[in-house]
């Protein structure tokens, strides 16, 4: 028969320690005497029990509506449309209008006015109060869209409240306004909380970010596990981190060959699920540079008013080439602004590829590595 941890009744009702679920107690008295006594254990336990939560394999990712193939885990592959709230690829809005005026799911006719947009997006939060468009509001009050004033506290409360109906993509942008102080104070903590919730709830980028913070504080084993959960779902840079701590690198052995293989596999067949001929169509007509160039315009727009946000997502953007050609110089250019105007992930990026550019010029392979999948998608890209 189960008794009470601190005092040994057992013919009474008992409750589970809520953190580690070793021990029982007959009332809150109980356990705040026995606290002393199981506090070293419950924490161990609970962290087992957290880690387990947290690198469980996530959720598949959605499909698409039209092609039911797996939607790209870059978000430039794919759109909300506001008349049907379906997010739809790019392959299929390429394929099925062409000129993109029509929805390729409900066929109404795409909103063309800043109006038009405002008008749709609130009869969706109205009518189903749906989550994705509660987040495509934050986003236009984040970023000044669609004739919206820049807001950020208001964003960041649709934010949580897109988050609250089981938003993925709205708890990575708490993480990141958390990250960087953006409508909120700056908290560490929280932008861990939530990165986390949006990686057990399958959002990629969050999970690959978690990985970027765990191998810059030098926890190479938990950076790995991030990454290879990553690169199973498809994304390109996690899996060339795999690679790298496979081959030498910077985490020697934490990769097995057992572990390299199954993410090589899991993620070759998770870019064959999200590859087809008319998405390849799309991005050759540069279907995702309309969306990009048009994310660009307003990154330049908000840099030009002051925006230290705007200046660090430009960087971002002519480090990676989204929207724009690639150009180091004038990714470093807008980050040491960004730097200078005290945006803490700006000055991280300055000091990464400085330190990398040192690194590899000395002849260290880790560092040419590193700067390679840095300027491809960026180890430390924390950007919308």
């Amino acid at each position: 028969m189960e008794s009470c941890a601190a005092c040994g009744k057992a013919d009474v009702s008992l409750k589970s320690c809520k953190a580690c679920k070793l021990v029982k107690y007959c009332g809150v008295d109980c356990q705040v005497a026995h606290r002393r006594v199981h506090k070293k254990a419950c924490r161990i336990k609970a962290a087992e029990l957290s880690d387990a939560q947290l690198y469980t394999e996530p959720p598949a990712r959605e499909d698409c509506p039209i092609c039911m193939r797996m939607l790209p885990v870059d978000n430039n592959g794919c759109g909300y449309h506001t008349c049907c709230g379906k997010i739809i690829c790019n392959g299929c809005v390429y394929s099925l209008t062409r000129t993109q005026d029509r929805c390729p799911f409900c066929n109404v006719a795409n909103a063309t006015t800043d109006d038009e947009r405002k008008q749709r997006l609130f009869e969706r939060i109205e009518k189903y109060n749906d989550p994705e468009a509660i987040l495509m509001l934050g986003f236009c009050y984040e970023f000044g869209d669609n004739g919206f004033p820049v807001d950020h506290t208001k964003a960041v409360e649709l934010y949580k409240r897109a988050s609250e109906l089981g938003c993925a993509v709205a708890h990575y942008h708490l993480g990141i306004v958390y990250r960087l102080g953006r409508g909120v104070d700056q908290d560490r903590k929280k932008t861990i909380h939530h990165f986390q919730i949006a990686a057990m709830m399958g959002h990629v980028l969050a999970r690959h970010n978690l990985g970027a913070m765990e191998l810059a504080n030098g926890k190479h084993v938990r950076a790995m596990r991030h990454f290879m959960i990553a690169a199973k779902s498809g994304f390109h840079e996690s899996m060339e981190l795999v690679k790298l701590g496979f081959k030498d690198g910077i985490v020697t052995g934490i990769v097995t060959k057992d572990d390299f293989e199954d993410t090589l596999r899991c993620f070759q067949a998770s870019q064959d699920e999200m590859r087809s001929e008319d998405r390849d169509r799309a991005k050759a007509a540069g279907v995702e540079l309309v969306r990009n160039a048009k994310a660009v315009r307003l990154y330049k727009h908000a840099s030009e008013l002051g925006s230290a946000s705007g200046h660090y997502h430009l960087g971002n953007a002519y480090r990676v080439g989204t929207g724009v050609d690639k150009d180091r110089e004038k990714a470093t250019h807008h980050f040491h602004i960004a730097d200078m105007m005290g945006h803490v992930s700006a000055r991280h990026n300055v000091g990464c590829m400085e330190w990398d550019m040192i690194a590899a010029k000395s002849g260290y392979h880790g560092s040419l590595e590193m700067l390679k999948i840095g300027f491809k998608g960026g180890i430390d890209d924390y950007g919308t």
